[in-house]
């Protein structure tokens, strides 16, 4: 009777699939927003929409790659079938590898949220204070795991559509010659420009962890979800990076620090003075559901090299985040350090993902 009721618990408290594509794409839809559109007009110019399209399809081909991937262990996390893919010291590593670049981005996320704050709104707030206040409901749900993360990510799917009415709001002012000719940028540039939209369409790799989470006949679609959770973020950046594409020249859009923040503030409404004030901390919650499934990943990565609990790494890697994300560092420096991150979890999930697939294929390992 026992096994019974905890087999009932199980299948109650597994994530669903519409849960599992609104985490998808929380997991993306985080600080990158702010600044995807002037990184994508220095690469690409006004061609910066057919990048993010093409940074798109690229990492639906590695959800594809992943699911592939998931679907021969379905019972096992990423950290699961590591070791037995690739044997027991690399996977370590390979382990290593993935908590420090992770650790990186939780501090890349929250540094990035609170220059904005501090920017358009709280100027004279300590940033160690920011910090700690933007870490901790990410933290608080990393705590209560996979579950409590597909959860708040359905609340993220209702902000999405608020804020983006919000982006979409200066449609009418749009000049839509500042998007023609398409091509123009040449095909070089666009490639480029796909390459630039690396970290905001990083962290998918949550998807190894999330699967074992869902209910035995719900793992077949899957595949559909993710895919789902991509296409989502791809319509979300698209259309991001048409609007400021329009709305401001290319040479302003290239020297705007933070384009969107700059594109709702143009927005007046009779209500509401400062409409961008808003978005700012609707993106709080954004912000959360990408932290939180980082947190997540870092602690059950120290769980494996350690064999300790997760929850007590929590709080270490909390108190180092929220260091690092307040320590006053040279902006050019922090973008330098942004980039490396970047380039490190783009690495993991664009080389890693697939060279496992391929050695589980060739060595015809799968869960029995």
């Amino acid at each position: 009777m026992a096994g019974k009721d905890q087999a009932q618990n199980n299948q109650n408290n597994a994530v669903t699939i519409s849960q599992l594509a609104l985490t998808i794409t929380a997991v993306q839809i985080g600080t990158g927003i702010a600044v995807l559109p002037r990184q994508l007009a220095k690469s690409a110019g006004h061609d910066g929409w057919l990048s993010a399209l093409g940074g798109g399809l690229l990492f639906i081909i590695l959800g594809l790659l992943m699911f592939w991937l998931a679907a021969r262990f379905p019972n096992q996390g990423l950290f699961g079938y590591l070791p037995r893919i690739l044997g027991k010291p690399l996977s370590l590593l390979i382990i290593a590898y993935l908590v420090v670049s992770f650790s990186g981005a939780l501090v890349v996320g929250t540094r990035s949220y609170i220059d904005v704050v501090q920017l358009w709104s709280l100027p004279r707030t300590p940033r160690w204070l920011l910090a700690s206040l933007t870490l901790l409901p990410g933290l608080y749900l990393a705590w209560f795991g996979l579950q409590a993360i597909a959860r708040m990510a359905e609340l993220f799917g209702f902000l999405l559509v608020l804020a983006t009415f919000m982006i979409i709001s200066p449609w009418p002012d749009i000049n839509w010659g500042n998007l023609l000719p398409v091509g123009d940028a040449g095909w070089k540039n666009i490639a480029l420009g796909v390459l630039q939209t690396k970290y905001a369409y990083n962290g998918i790799l949550i998807f190894l962890l999330l699967f074992p989470t869902l209910k035995p006949a719900d793992r077949s679609r899957a595949v559909k979800a993710i895919v789902a959770g991509l296409l989502i973020t791809t319509a979300v950046y698209v259309l991001i990076t048409v609007i400021t594409t329009g709305v401001f020249s290319i040479e302003a859009l290239q020297s705007e620090l933070y384009p969107v923040m700059t594109l709702i503030s143009l927005t007046k409404l009779e209500i509401v003075q400062r409409i961008e004030i808003i978005f700012l901390y609707l993106n709080l919650i954004t912000v959360i559901t990408t932290q939180a499934p980082f947190a997540y990943l870092v602690t059950a990565g120290l769980q494996q090299l350690t064999g300790m609990d997760k929850k007590k790494f929590l709080l270490p890697v909390g108190l180092i985040t929220a260091f690092l994300a307040a320590y006053p560092l040279d902006i050019f420096l922090f973008d330098t350090y942004s980039e490396f991150v970047a380039y490190a979890i783009f690495i993991a999930e664009a080389v890693l993902v697939p060279l496992l697939l391929i050695t589980a294929i060739i060595r015809k390992q799968k869960e029995q």
